[in-house]
């Protein structure tokens, strides 16, 4: 296909680079829904669900064209708004949709679910970033994996039952 049937197709370079990004994050998005479910007895455990999905996306975000698609190019040639409107349309329902069963299911504290969502994935986000600009990327994905977890099993019932401080009788 040539550059000018591409540009009928699309309009124009960021036209294309939309849908290249749109196409990408859909490809990673779907990556990490099969990893998060893909041992049906861990299914059922929310933090090593989410763990899961944060691993899958440290570990896409170390490939050169994820780095230069996603974290790169994407906000310098679509604009920041547009840039993460097309990011979340691929991964944020999968963050919510686990977070809404998690809040259902009583495992996740009753927070609101999308507000949550959009925290989860800033942390995840940054946190790629942080591992795609590190002198030693897979020490640095070890380092964000180690904080992410206590991130997510703090939103979790088990957690906060445990950090509950019940006073001492008669005092």
């Amino acid at each position: 296909m040539s550059r000018g049937a591409l540009y009928h197709q699309f309009g124009d370079k960021t036209e294309l680079f939309a849908a290249v990004l749109a196409h990408v994050e859909g490809e990673i998005t779907e990556q990490l829904a099969a990893e998060m479910f893909a041992d049906a007895d861990a299914a059922g455990d929310f933090v090593s669900l989410m763990m899961r999905s944060a691993e899958g996306w440290l570990e896409a975000c170390q490939r050169p064209d994820v780095q230069r698609i996603v974290l790169l190019d994407g906000p310098s040639v679509l604009g920041w708004v547009r840039w993460r409107a097309i990011c979340q349309a691929n991964v944020l329902g999968l963050i919510e949709g686990v977070l809404a069963i998690g809040v259902r299911d009583g495992v996740v504290l009753p927070l609101p679910v999308r507000p949550l969502a959009h925290l989860l994935l800033a942390v995840a986000d940054e946190a790629a970033l942080y591992v795609g600009a590190a002198a030693e990327p897979d020490a640095a994905r070890r380092d964000m994996v180690a904080i992410i977890r206590p991130l997510i099993e703090a939103i979790t019932r088990a957690q906060a039952e445990r950090l509950i401080i019940t006073p001492p009788e008669g005092g």
